[in-house]
This record gives structure tokens, sequence and C-alpha cells, in this order.
């Protein structure tokens, strides 16, 4: 039975020997008599890498040159260099003199189980300059009772890159100032400064939403006296206005996001008070008052994560990421013009106070973005999809609007049916959507009264919206744009000469006659109700039967094969409660559903219903 013991042990340690050889040939490993106390036990390791595509990976086991079987070791010394990601997802397993192994610790900065310096700093990320450290390794929550023979490594967990630790020995005593072994991983130049290397490019693809863009560690932790973010910048499409950055202090508690996009509550500021520039072509610096964006730096910093993307794409390039306790400039330093805009447009910061409701808000430069061509692509015949959704972008008031602006007016040329806004108030909140389709729950209304002409070619539409149900005393912040294609039709729309304005409206359509006295006011008929609708399947022609509303004069009627009306493919004006609906569309159907509302007269205008009818199936038979 000892002799099959012993037999096994052999064999294992032939094993652990050998891989330790056929990976790192050439290392030299010390004979124990060799090994001196003073110099410590070493475990040499080496090089290892974690290529794309890998997950968890066990990078193998590592033997001490001799097994220390007290519970003096209690530092550890390590030289090495690495690349890439790899060190975030490295992590050590020690083996007790007795063979157990321990819980594993991480260098990732932001695990609970990580390793700790002497000097109580978490390590550095592996750079292509070589750095020492001594970790402490009770202070890392490593059990040293019972020393040790050696550890395992594990590493890799989608990051990827390369560690190479050329020296790995274990301590008796913690070094002095100067001794070997004490922490010498590169400083900044100056102590005013601390480098965040890793923080370069942030790129969003289409169809991402929110993507977590990665952590990224301070080159050392920093105190509370480091209040400034200085960096370079460039950038293409909008993915700066999604990226927002993550704090974590020097606990490794995450603070709130704060965003580079305008119109954000929590936004950052510059030293000179002004907002991040949108990135161009051209590198921009800026230094940001961390303290004036609201972030909390009475604990200092660890580093920050980094989210992006939210349906808008493109790239941001960061370079000489800092943190700084005085800014090396005082003002936003922008590229050179090359266009024929004028430079105040970025450089100068918009007022703080209301605008002239009179004069109004224009919507249609750069910096709102109303003025512009949107497009969806036309669904594919054989989609399962009934519309294709997409973003159309923000569109801010600039912090000037407020309840007296009650009126918006833009000019249009497309099919504006399946356009609709959102609006947003300073901490977030929406009200809306608001559709210009009549048909509609929530749609708006014209400041004349006269119906909005969805199909426009170079026409003008002034919107009450007040009347509209849209409360600017609170929602006056900007608007989000969302529209959608369909299999019948792709979504083309341009929009110019937008503007916010308060006062009497004196534009008007373009398209529709003006009128000179709004209509009396009519009260919206009662909701209306489908008694019965059936249907032959061969048949083109739908059997309807409603029950009546009181003082209405009609009905509007709409037939879909979705429940939530996605897509619509019959719609008609009624006058009867029971009738019958013939289309082409509707012949052969499985699945078809109705709804309705009832109307009245304003003079010539339909005034509907508030709410649709509940749905109801059509009874289908053969």
């Amino acid at each position: 039975m000892r002799k099959g013991l012993f037999t096994k042990k052999i064999v294992s340690y032939i094993c652990a020997v050998t891989m330790v050889f056929s990976s790192f040939a050439g290392m030299n490993i010390a004979r124990p008599e060799q090994v001196s106390a003073a110099d410590g036990i070493s475990v040499p390791i080496g090089e290892f890498s974690v290529t794309e595509g890998q997950t968890d990976t066990y990078k193998g086991w590592y033997a001490a040159e001799t097994k220390i079987t007290t519970s003096d070791y209690k530092y550890a010394e390590m030289t090495y260099t690495g690349t890439g990601e790899a060190f975030n997802e490295t992590r050590f397993v020690f083996a007790d003199a007795s063979g157990k192994t321990l819980p594993e610790v991480w260098f990732a900065t932001w695990q609970a189980s990580k390793f700790v310096t002497v000097d109580g700093t978490d390590v550095p990320v592996a750079t292509e300059t070589e750095q020492t450290v001594v970790i402490d390794l009770e202070a890392s929550g490593v059990d040293v009772s019972k020393g040790f023979e050696g550890l395992h490594i594990h590493a890799g967990n989608s990051l990827t890159g390369t560690v190479n630790i050329t020296s790995f020995k274990f301590l008796k005593e913690k070094p002095g100032s100067g001794d070997a072994g004490e922490t010498t991983a590169d400083t900044p130049d100056e102590a005013s400064t601390i480098a965040i290397p890793e923080l370069k490019t942030i790129e969003v693809t289409e169809g991402q939403t929110d993507t977590y863009k990665g952590w990224y560690a301070a080159a050392t932790k920093a105190t509370p006296e480091y209040k400034y973010l200085q960096f370079t910048y460039t950038g293409t499409g909008d993915a700066f206005n999604e990226t927002r950055f993550v704090f974590a202090d020097a606990s490794g508690k995450t603070l709130p996001e704060v965003w580079f996009a305008t119109w954000q509550a929590s936004k950052f500021k510059t030293v000179d008070g002004a907002d991040v520039p949108v990135p161009t072509a051209e590198p921009q610096t800026v230094v940001v008052d961390l303290e004036a964006s609201g972030v909390d730096v009475s604990k200092g910093f660890e580093g920050l994560h980094v989210h992006a993307g939210n349906t808008l794409v493109g790239t941001v390039n960061f370079s000489d990421v800092k943190l700084q306790t005085t800014p090396e400039i005082t003002k936003t330093e922008t590229p050179v013009e090359t266009t024929e805009a004028p430079t105040e447009e970025t450089t100068t910061p918009e007022p703080t106070t209301a605008a002239d409701p009179s004069t109004g808000i224009k919507l249609d430069d750069e910096l709102s973005g109303m003025n512009k061509k949107m497009h969806i692509d036309k669904l594919a015949k054989n989609s399962k999809d009934e519309v294709f959704y997409a973003y159309q972008g923000w569109v801010t008031f600039k912090d000037l609007a407020n309840k007296d602006f009650k009126y918006l007016k833009f000019t249009y040329t497309g099919d504006i049916t399946n356009f609709r806004l959102q609006f947003e108030d300073k901490k977030g909140n929406k009200q809306g959507p608001f559709w210009f389709d009549a048909e509609q729950d929530v749609h708006f209304v014209t400041a004349d009264g006269s119906p909005i002409q969805l199909v426009g070619n170079n026409t003008t539409v002034v919107i009450d919206l007040e009347a509209s149900g849209v409360d600017m005393s609170k929602f006056n912040n900007g608007f989000h744009m969302h529209a959608n294609s369909t299999k019948d039709a792709a979504f083309d729309v341009t929009i110019k000469d937008a503007v916010l304005y308060g006062g009497v409206p004196t534009p008007q359509p373009t398209t529709v006659a003006p009128t000179t006295k709004k209509p009396a006011t009519v009260a919206k008929p009662g909701t209306a109700s489908v008694k019965k609708a059936t249907k032959k399947k061969a048949s083109a022609k739908v059997k309807i039967s409603l029950k009546k509303v009181k003082k209405a004069k009609g009905y509007y009627v709409q037939i879909s094969t979705s429940k939530k009306f996605k897509k619509v493919l019959v719609k008609k004006y009624v006058k009867k409660v029971s009738f019958t609906l013939k289309s082409k569309k509707i012949k052969n159907k499985k699945k078809l559903y109705v709804r309705a509302k009832a109307y009245k007269l304003n003079g010539k205008k339909k005034v509907l219903s508030k709410k649709w009818s509940k749905v109801k199936k059509v009874k289908i038979t053969k």
C-alpha cells in the first residue's frame, strides 16, 4: 500500500516537471541546496497567452523549487510584463504543503479576491515595460499557515493577450525601503499625473445596443487630489453621444455613470464650464472637471468602466488619458475649422437662460439634429416581422425651452405616417410617443385645427404642442425621433427649417389653406364595440357588426393579421353599424382581427373616439 502511494507520487512529480520543461524550454530550475532563505524560494513560471475565442483555460501547475512547510513565507515578489488584457483574467490557485488547493486570487482590480501589494495598492496592469511588485499574501486573503508547494494558474475569459512572469518567489521578510522586491513599477514623470494607458478605441457597430467596453485601470491608484481628467480624442459617427464612463473609487466601488452627450443630465463639463465637444477627424484635447461633472472624488480612483452604444454607431479614439491634480490646459483645444461653418458654433457655450419665445429656438442645426434625411429600408418579402423599427436621433432644445414654447414648426418631404416624437425632461423621464397620424391614440394636432397632410412635398406644418397634450412645463429638454418602414414601403422623410417657439403662431402650412377661425370644439364620441366579425376562408369579404355609439355619425374600421395591428390590411370609414368590407388582401388568411373607432363631425373634419374598441378576432369558416 505504502509502495503504491509512493509510486503514484513519484509519477505525479515527474509529470509536473516534464510539463514545466516542455512549456518553458531553457528555463533553469534550481536545486533545493541552491536556494537561500534570504533570496526567497522561486517558482519558475514564464510566459502564457490567451488567444481569441478562449474562455476559462488552465495554464498549468508550477511547483516551488523546494516545498515550504512553515508559515514564515508571507510575501511574494513578482517581475512581469504583458500585452493585451490577459493579465486581468489571470488568477493563481495556491497549494499548501499538504497539496490542498486554496481559493483563487485574481490580478483584476475589480475582483473581490485580488492581490494587493505591501503598500496596500493593487498590482499594476501588465505593460511592455518590466515591473516588479511585492505582494502581501495575508493581506490578499491567502492562507500562509501551512506553507506552499506551488501554484496552479488559470487565465482567459474572452479577453486576449500575453503575460510573461520572469520571476516569482516567496519571501519571509517584508522588503524595506529600497530593498530588492520593493514595488518598482514605473510611475508617471510627474507626481501630479496618473495615466490610464489602456483606454484607446471605443467602437459601436450597427445593431449593437448597450455594450460594455471594458475596464481601464489607472497606472496606480489616485488619491482625492486628482480632480481632473485630461484626454485627446477623435471620432466618427454618433458613438460619442452614447459613450459614458463609470468610475470606480479606490475601494472598488462604482460611481454613477457620466455621459458625453450634451442632453444628458449627468454629463461631463470641462474646466472652462463647457460641454465636451463632439469629436471630429482632427484631434481635440479637453480637461474634464470631475467635481463639476458630479463625480465623487473624495475616495480617489482605481480606474473606470466604459459603456457605449444604444442604436447609434461610430468610433471614438482616445489617447493620452490621465488623471491630474492640476489641469495642464484651462480651455478646450478644438481643431482648426475646415468648413465654412463659423467656429463659434462649437466653441461658444449656449446661454443658460430661456430664449425669446417669439424668436424661437432653431432645431435644424447640427447640434439639434432635426435638419436631416431619414431612411429605413423596406422589409424583405419573406420577413416574419410586420415593421422595421429604427431610432432616428435626438433633438435637443439646448436648455432654452420652457412652458412658453407651445408650437413646433418644420417643413418636410415624404410620408410621416410612421413618424413619431417622444419628449423628455432633464431627468430622462419621457412623454409620448406622439404620432402625426390622426388614427393613432396619441397624436399631434395643428395650430389651426386643420388635418396633418401625411404625405408632404416641401410641406410646412405647425403643431400646437399644448393642444396635443405635450407638457412643455416639464418635458422641455428635447425629443427623440422614431420611425418604421413596412413590407409595403420604405421610410424616407426629409426635414428642414425646424423651429420651436411660443406666442401667436404666424407661420402657416404651405399646402393647406389657413382658416381665420378654429371650428367649434366637438366632444369625442364614446368608444366603439365590435359585436361580430365573420368570413369564409376563400372569400375576400368580412361581415362586421358594431354596437351603435350615441351621437356618432359613423365608424372607422381596421382589419389586420396582427392582434397588435402592426400592419393594417384594410381601413375604411363606414356610416352603418352592420356592413361588409371587401379586399383581396384578406383572401385565404388564417387569422384576422378587427377594431373600430366611432366618429363625429366638426364641420367637415372627423373627430374620432379617444380609444379603439377591444380587438375582435374574425371567425373564419371553410
